[in-house]
This record gives C-alpha cells, sequence and structure tokens, in this order.
C-alpha cells in the first residue's frame, strides 16, 4: 500500500509537472548537467504534492481522489479510443488493446462484434464498473481495465 501511494503521488505529479508547466518541464530536459536536472525535476514534482506519509494507509481510491482533488487533475468522464488489438480470451471473452496502450478485458458474456480499427466509447458504471460501446452507440458490454498503468 505504502508502494501504491508513492506510486501515485509520482504519477499524478510528474502528469502535473507536464500539463501545468510544459514549458519548465522542457527547460528541465534541456539541462546538460545531470545534478542541475535532477533539482529541476525535483523542484517540479514537489509543487504542492502531499507527502508520501500523509497518504500512508488510505486505500487507493481514496488517495487518488485526494491527490486529484489537490492538483486539480479532473477524471474524464468518458473515455473514447481507438481499438488497436482485439483478441479473444480462453473462455470467449473480448480482450482489447487500445491505441493509447490502455488494455481492457470483458467481465460480462455478451456479445459484441468489434474490430481492430473500430471506434470504443468507455463510461463509467454501477458499483465501480465501466460499460464499453462500439462507435458510442448500440449495445454495451461490461469491461475492466487490466493493464499495469491502470490508476
Amino acid at each position: 500500500m505504502q508502494n501504491l501511494s508513492l506510486l501515485l503521488v509520482l504519477t499524478i505529479g510528474c502528469g502535473l509537472a507536464a500539463q501545468a508547466g510544459g514549458s519548465d518541464l522542457q527547460g528541465c530536459r534541456q539541462l546538460a548537467d545531470p545534478a542541475e536536472r535532477l533539482a529541476c525535476y525535483d523542484r517540479l514534482a514537489d509543487a504542492g504534492l502531499p507527502a508520501p506519509e500523509e497518504l500512508f494507509g488510505l486505500d487507493a481510491q481514496t488517495n487518488e481522489q485526494r491527490l486529484r482533488r489537490e492538483l486539480g487533475i479532473a477524471a474524464p468522464a468518458v473515455l473514447e479510443d481507438t481499438a488497436a488489438e482485439v483478441r479473444r480470451t480462453a473462455d470467449g471473452k473480448l480482450d482489447i488493446r487500445l491505441a493509447s496502450g490502455q488494455r481492457w478485458v470483458q467481465s460480462d458474456t455478451l456479445a459484441l462484434k468489434i474490430a481492430a480499427g473500430d471506434t470504443v466509447v468507455i463510461r463509467p458504471a454501477a458499483l465501480g464498473s465501466y460499460l464499453l460501446q462500439r462507435n458510442g452507440v448500440g449495445r454495451s458490454i461490461r469491461v475492466r481495465r487490466v493493464d499495469s498503468r491502470a490508476p
């Protein structure tokens, strides 16, 4: 849990630095001296982030909500992306890799035809689940995110 909290701080912090100070981040990249470059990155990462000790012992969802609130990063309401690869699992469920690199696996048994190149829309549903639709219309299937970059 402590490692997860630290990972959330670093991941969201780097995203904030990239969003809020793109030019500052570029400035850090251009520094030739490794010590100066590291100090520059440290200044960006420390801007407004809670200490890992403040997050220790809290569940991942609470940590994510707190970090998003403190950093002003809103979670998207829907995700629209392109299916880069579509496979079937051993039990016949869809395994979809999106162009963004995210991977989603079907968790129900409904039928839905999706092929590589199709646009998919993923929306939050009840009880922390997600629904995926092809082209954002028609039938939807319940999915869960399984890649290592999942929040």
